[in-house]
């Protein structure tokens, strides 16, 4: 869970985390990493929409960045609302085996937050 954003209608933060993952060795079939955003407010969260990010590539190259981008969100059943996203997130994911030492390098930002100069590495 990440802090709110109070005041806007439009906001915009940084999280970043690790997250530690327990993988089964041999198993074919890994589940998605759900996110899903809500809206705080005094009357309660309301959802705004979710999205699901695949990360297998991730555990085939580990160390490297592999999920670089921006995902639409969506609501429950997969679908935007009207055709049109309720907002979108952006993602990276490396993943890291035991005993492998982050080499703190930040991912490629994807072209336009390097053109807005939004610096995403802290």
């Amino acid at each position: 869970k990440t802090k709110a954003i109070s005041n806007t209608i439009n906001p915009s933060w940084r999280h970043q985390d690790v997250i530690a993952i327990d993988f089964p060795k041999g198993q074919d079939n890994y589940p998605s990493i759900k996110f899903e955003v809500f809206d705080s407010d005094t009357l309660g969260d309301d959802f705004i929409g979710e999205c699901e990010v695949d990360y297998i590539e991730c555990l085939k190259n580990p160390g490297k960045w592999l999920v670089n981008n921006d995902y639409c969100l969506q609501d429950e059943t997969g679908k935007m609302k009207k055709n049109k996203p309720t907002g979108t997130i952006y993602v990276h994911v490396k993943y890291l085996e035991p005993g492998m030492v982050d080499d703190k390098k930040p991912p490629p930002l994807l072209a336009k937050y390097k053109a807005t100069n939004m610096d995403m590495a802290n």
